[in-house]
């Protein structure tokens, strides 16, 4: 397998759901233990200004989000397979719906539950994430009730999902399995949501999730972040036939910013090399890892001209 170094930190929701994909695959990986806050100057000098978590780097190459994580461990591991051939035409609606509504409603659960512990300067980084809407302890705290009525009125429909196969999309796991695996860890990573799981109606879910976690975190080794981005300064980002097929109408060659359409102000600057239904690259000239191809999705990212 190619060399893989992942950007993450422990508590991240969708780090642990790569780490559960890099152990799905058994693969051999690099540790790069970054900050849950910013500043964050060792990964936005890989990524040319990308600050989510989390990032998966091969030489030179920089993936950004965890559906395209996912592509690329298939395409260096393609066995056992995250998206096998006999996959139900429906399941990547599933996928969708966890990122864009669950684990809308699973974060804010969980930080408010953590709200009396979470250190301030957390507060503040998630606030001005989100622009800077009023996100305050106390009102983490009083939107508990709700947060928690909206999880235990969907979960009785994932419980059906899963009644009807051992795995969500048949009788093996593939990607949309570790999509949803990741919202319940985090769910149960309180003592409210563990109880939650734990209660009778609700226990296919608590075994289920112990199931896709048994499957581990493959084989990491730790590296330290000056290690990763020598990695990419003397490697060479991997050839991309420029590309555009996109209502922008933006071409190869131009100098573009990306940025996320919700929960995120930062920028990637760099100049557009492919950009399709699948997927944003950019080449971007960094000061300390040369450079990168920066691999973004095109769906939950804006793309205008720099």
């Amino acid at each position: 397998m190619t060399e893989l170094v992942l950007h993450h930190y422990d508590r991240s929701p969708y780090a642990e759901k790569a780490r559960a994909m890099l152990g799905f695959k058994g693969a051999e990986w690099f540790s790069v233990k970054q900050p849950s806050i910013m500043p964050k100057p060792d990964l936005v000098a890989l990524t040319g200004g990308y600050r989510r978590i989390p990032v998966l780097q091969i030489g030179a190459d920089v993936f950004c989000d965890t559906g395209l994580i996912a592509l690329e461990l298939e395409r260096a591991q393609p066995t056992p397979a995250l998206f096998p051939p006999d996959l139900p035409p429906l399941a990547p609606f599933l996928s969708d719906w966890v990122d864009n509504y669950l684990f809308w409603q699973v974060a804010p659960f969980v930080t408010g539950c953590w709200a009396d512990d979470l250190p301030d300067a957390f507060i503040e980084d998630r606030a001005a994430m989100t622009g800077g809407r009023g996100m305050t302890r106390e009102r983490m705290k009083a939107a508990l009730p709700h947060q928690l009525a909206q999880i235990r009125a969907v979960l009785p429909w994932v419980v059906e999902v899963l009644a009807a196969s051992e795995y969500v999309a048949g009788t093996e796991p593939s990607y949309h399995d570790f999509a949803l695996y990741h919202c319940l860890w985090f769910l149960g990573a309180t003592d409210p949501g563990r109880a939650l799981l734990a209660e009778e109606r609700f226990q296919p879910l608590q075994r289920w999730v112990a199931r896709i976690g048994a499957h581990g975190h493959g084989h990491p080794a730790p590296m330290v972040a000056d290690a990763a981005l020598e990695v990419a300064r003397t490697a060479e980002p991997r050839p991309v036939e420029p590309f555009t097929d996109d209502p922008s109408g933006l071409q190869p060659g131009a100098t573009v910013s990306v940025k996320p359409e919700r929960f995120g102000t930062e920028r990637v600057t760099g100049e557009l090399r492919r950009v399709d239904a699948a997927g944003i690259v950019l080449a971007v000239d960094t000061e300390r890892a040369g450079r990168v191809h920066v691999h973004l999705p095109r769906q939950g990212q804006v793309l205008m001209p720099a």
